[in-house]
């Protein structure tokens, strides 16, 4: 789950998974003009982009603003 404005959700822009551990690295929405609320936008990713082999933890990084987290991966 990601925090901001709700009308420009941070989105996913690049995956690095090397089997051992995944970076997500996120950017935010160029919508133009955002609402100055901050709410929450969970995020769910396919096979496809994350890679077959998905580690128990991932690290979140928002390079714009030098931001990094590592969360839990929740499957379903």
């Amino acid at each position: 789950m990601t925090w901001g404005s709700s009308s420009c959700p941070p989105t996913a822009s690049a995956f690095d998974n090397d089997g051992k551990s995944l970076v997500v690295s996120f950017s935010t929405s160029s919508n133009g003009v955002c609402t100055a609320d901050f709410a929450a936008t969970t995020h769910i990713f396919s096979a496809e982009r994350v890679g077959d082999t998905v580690p128990v933890e991932a690290t979140v990084s928002f390079p714009e603003f030098d931001d990094t987290q590592v969360v839990e991966v929740t499957r379903p």
